[in-house]
């Protein structure tokens, strides 16, 4: 199985986001399996094709202090990535600001709108509760 986790901080290179995405990458890659798992900042990957993955994770984290919003250039990326319509995915936001139900409420609804059928989501607030989500995650329909 191959695993895509996508990312986005309100900053080009945001460390709180990318030590959680890697930590949640890495609990993936322990699950039984060893499934492939490839991570992309969105921000830098703008008009890749990730039709191929089996499963996604979408990250963000709010571009405001009051929260309910989400980069820009979550939705240029979602535009340009190829077909998502109808895989699984997980959606994620790390706990910035305030709103962070609002925050991950407006990731869900972006990556909804390009066909994706999400299967869990949550706010990560630390590399170790992003580690813990990755290793539990249901990957596959099984």
């Amino acid at each position: 199985m191959r695993v895509c986790v996508l990312y986005c901080g309100s900053v080009v290179d945001s460390a709180k986001l990318k030590s959680i995405v890697d930590s949640l990458a890495r609990g993936i890659s322990q699950q039984e399996g060893a499934p492939t798992v490839e991570s992309f900042n969105m921000f830098r990957e703008k008009g890749m094709n990730i039709s191929y993955y089996d499963y996604y994770v979408f990250g963000s984290e709010s571009s405001t202090f009051f929260g309910g919003k989400i980069p820009h250039s979550v939705y240029d990326f979602l535009k340009s990535c190829g077909n998502v319509s109808g895989k699984r995915c997980f959606c994620f936001v790390s706990k910035k600001g305030m709103r962070k139900g609002k925050t991950l409420q407006t990731l869900m609804k972006a990556v909804e709108s390009q066909g994706a059928f999400i299967t869990n989501f949550e706010i990560l607030d630390s590399p170790a509760m992003a580690s813990a989500m990755g290793k539990r995650l249901k990957l596959s329909n099984n």
